[in-house]
């Protein structure tokens, strides 16, 4: 019988370990659940890499889950020239499922955020603006187009008053944001797996919020006469496990030869 395996993929950091650690509890969960006969993941920056994993598991069905927002320069590109590299890379069937941002499910827990937010802090949906703050990066035109997707649902869901999208590397940049806001209270959702430094460092800076090192998001403040709240990315809440989840039992094999 052929064994399977699970790779979770994602970018990573070799500076900040609590990054590396969050996808290391995705894959935790995941094995417990007993779908795949191996839970591993790989980073672009971190061990194993994406030019080494495949060599570390002795399965013959793997399947590849990209723990990234959005299609792009990374998922496109980086993971399948660097999957290739491998010893093992033709030895095995492999799959690689669209990122976990495309997913339906990672839109409605987006949107169950700012429900939640716009709960929390007593506010009227129709008095909120609605931000989304992806990446971005100018080496691909296709990194941006699940944030911009994302706010075109979150806006046909009429989820507020009004809904923005931003980017870390890219126009619109986030601060931005406080100025296209026409309403006096903005919930900020980070489009970002890792609740790392971008999420909850640079983001809050930029918005023009002032935290504190030990505080931990949502954060909220008034900048300017806007009461701006700003949420964790959306990969630290616990329901990403069910997207990934749902992307791997869904895939689709293909021979791994179609990834050259």
């Amino acid at each position: 019988m052929s064994r399977t395996a699970l790779i979770l993929a994602a970018h990573g950091s070799r500076v900040d370990p609590t990054i590396n650690a969050q996808l290391n509890e995705y894959a935790t969960r995941i094995d417990r659940l007993g779908l795949f006969d191996n839970v591993a993941k790989a980073f672009h920056r971190g061990e194993p890499t994406f030019a080494t994993v495949l060599d570390q598991l002795d399965a013959d069905e793997v399947t590849v889950v990209p723990v990234m927002t959005s299609d792009g320069y990374y998922c496109d590109v980086v993971l399948p020239q660097e999957l290739a590299k491998n010893q093992r890379f033709t030895q095995v069937r492999l799959r690689q499922t669209p990122p976990v941002g495309a997913h339906a499910g990672a839109i409605a827990l987006v949107e169950r955020r700012a429900r939640r937010l716009i709960l929390d802090h007593n506010l009227e949906a129709e008095d909120v603006c609605v931000a989304v703050v992806g990446h971005g990066t100018p080496r691909h035109p296709r990194s941006r187009l699940a944030t911009v997707r994302l706010a075109e649902a979150l806006q046909h869901a009429k989820l507020s008053g009004q809904v923005l999208y931003a980017f870390l590397g890219e126009a619109p940049g986030v601060e931005s944001i406080v100025e296209r806001a026409t309403a006096d209270a903005v919930i900020v959702i980070p489009f970002l797996v890792s609740g790392g430094p971008h999420a909850t460092v640079e983001i809050p800076i930029r918005l023009g919020l002032q935290t504190t090192p030990d505080a931990a998001p949502p954060f909220h403040g008034r900048v300017g006469d806007r009461f701006i709240v700003c949420d964790a990315a959306i990969g630290t809440h616990s329901e990403i496990v069910d997207v990934i989840v749902d992307l791997a039992m869904a895939a689709a094999p293909f021979h791994a030869e179609t990834l050259a």
